[in-house]
């Protein structure tokens, strides 16, 4: 049986929305147990899907042009005019909100990215994110916080460095 061009297009688009569906699954795997914990405390957050085609967060193309990346996947450090060293995880609550407060962040709405790209994105309050700083920053090996409305970023990195840079 031979399908029409109208058909074809039809069974295309449901394939496309079937591998977007089932991309979609699979990166939330990756933070159901994020989820749980922000579900569990009533915060509000949305998922920012990265592209399942490009495995790709929109956010990290903005912060790939706005800030200088090294080859190691750090923050260059012309953009960096702020860091805290967090000797163990748990310090990083207290170091975050001397960043925000010594920087007078606010308490804007950010995304959170990871070093994985198939991790989707979640957008959320700052004040909630220093709330829930370990867990988000156990999530994987590097984490950014990113404020693309107000030029900023913190980046945690895996040896427990919390930088602060702006782009603007």
């Amino acid at each position: 049986m031979k399908l029409s061009s109208e058909q074809r297009k039809k069974l295309l688009a449901k394939r496309e929305q079937l591998q977007r569906k089932i991309a979609q699954n699979e990166q939330a795997f990756f933070i159901q147990e994020l989820l749980f914990e922000f579900d569990s405390n009533a915060i509000e957050y949305e998922i920012v899907w990265p592209d399942y085609k490009t495995s790709e967060v929109k956010i990290s193309k903005w912060l790939r042009e706005k800030f200088s990346i090294t080859s190691w996947g750090r923050i260059d450090s012309h953009h960096i005019t702020m860091i805290k060293k967090c000797e163990v995880i748990s310090s990083c609550e207290k170091l975050l909100g001397e960043i925000i407060e010594k920087q007078r962040l606010g308490n804007p709405v950010v995304t959170l990215i990871w070093t994985n790209a198939h991790r989707p994105g979640i957008q959320l309050k700052l004040c909630d994110v220093v709330k829930n700083v370990e867990i988000i920053f156990e999530q994987d090996w590097d984490t950014w916080i990113v404020c693309s409305e107000n030029q900023w970023c913190i980046e945690y990195h895996h040896d427990g460095e919390l930088s602060y840079g702006s782009c603007v």
